[in-house]
């Protein structure tokens, strides 16, 4: 649970779009191989179902919904089943359409709710983003700040389960905004294996989101 949690709250995590990149580069969960599997996100999809089962937090049922969404949104095959992957450049640039910088954020939300997002989340900055000195802005990936208790204790969220509830939103209009920019190429390979393990994903997520 503690690894989960860790991960939803992590850059690993892509709080936009749902789902999950496929590692990160550093202990933290931060900075991420911004590539996204069915096979990974097929498998965290039917474990935060049950973690939402055994603990009852709207936290793990909201993750599980957004993957599911993700799936059903980037990956579905139009006759039937999943692809593979998306890639983790866009435009050739690794993450491209995954960052953000402040000013960019402040663009899409106004400075009132850019300010109320941004005092939950941080821009964990990424160094390869090439073209940060033509924009003249650091961008970075979002991620909820840490230590968690800070952050819910300025923000005024009880947990977790408010602060995700509290910001979808901003959230939403953020990936308006996003699917707006260059995408990343998807992989349109079908495969049986990683389909299996998407159809045991969904299976389990709906008894347990039902349950």
């Amino acid at each position: 649970i503690r690894t989960l949690e860790a991960m939803a709250l992590g850059g690993i995590h892509d709080h936009l779009g749902g789902g999950f990149h496929r590692y990160t580069l550093d202990a933290a969960w931060s900075i991420p191989h911004f590539e996204k599997m069915l096979v990974d996100n097929a498998q965290l999809l039917s474990l935060y179902s049950r973690a939402y089962r055994a603990t009852g937090r709207r936290f793990y049922r909201d993750v599980a919904r957004s993957t599911a969404d993700f799936l059903l949104r980037e990956l579905a095959a139009p006759g039937g089943g999943f692809y593979v992957s998306l890639d983790a450049a866009a435009a050739r640039k690794e993450g491209a359409t995954y960052l953000w910088s402040a000013q960019q954020v402040e663009t899409v939300l106004g400075r009132g709710n850019a300010g109320r997002l941004l005092a939950a989340y941080e821009l964990k900055l990424v160094a390869w983003a090439e073209d940060d000195i033509e924009l003249g802005e650091e961008r970075g990936v979002l991620r909820i700040r840490l230590p968690l208790a800070e952050t819910l204790r300025r923000t005024g969220f009880r947990n977790p389960d408010a602060l995700f509830a509290g910001l979808a939103r901003e959230r939403s209009n953020l990936l308006q905004a996003r699917q707006r920019r260059d995408q990343p190429a998807r992989d349109e390979k079908i495969l049986v294996g990683a389909n299996g393990l998407a159809i045991e994903a969904f299976a389990a997520s709906a008894a347990a989101l039902r349950a």
